[in-house]
């Protein structure tokens, strides 16, 4: 059974609104293409992409233990607050909080750079992505040893 493009767009959009998780657009760009290469009878040629969040995300927090030794780390619900930062850090007798951007210029979420601005004038809050890290981690830690 052959589908138009229109076809595969709605069935994505289908799965996408049944919570199925295609949440990453890089996702749905990699089903079109590996679908339209099939129509067409294509090679099939896989793009790089950048890491999900959730990879640096975790590969940070076992670099905030090893940087900050008994410290605690803890992962804050995203349901709970719409647009609360991912990561709490609580280290000796200071705290810190940090909203993960898997690159760059990720999209923002509603009231995420609203929590960043007034959590950071309480102690320290940033966003942090795989260019930043080295810089944001830099400055964590000066907080930290103040």
């Amino acid at each position: 059974m052959l589908y138009s493009i229109s076809h595969l767009i709605h069935i994505i959009f289908l799965l996408r609104e049944n919570h199925i998780p295609f949440y990453e657009e890089r996702v749905i760009i990699c089903i079109l293409h590996f679908l339209f290469s099939l129509l067409k009878g294509a090679p099939i040629i896989f793009m790089k992409s950048k890491p999900l969040e959730k990879s640096f995300q975790s590969k940070l927090i076992k670099e905030l233990k090893k940087l900050f030794p008994g410290c605690i780390v803890i992962k804050n619900d995203p349901n709970y607050i719409q647009g609360f930062p991912d990561l709490t850090i609580f280290y000796k007798n200071k705290w810190a909080v940090l909203e993960c951007k898997r690159f760059v210029g990720a999209n923002k979420q509603p009231n995420q750079d609203y929590y960043v601005n007034i959590l950071d004038s309480m102690s320290f809050s940033r966003f942090i992505n795989p260019e930043n890290k080295e810089k944001v981690l830099n400055e964590l830690q000066q907080t930290f040893e103040s």
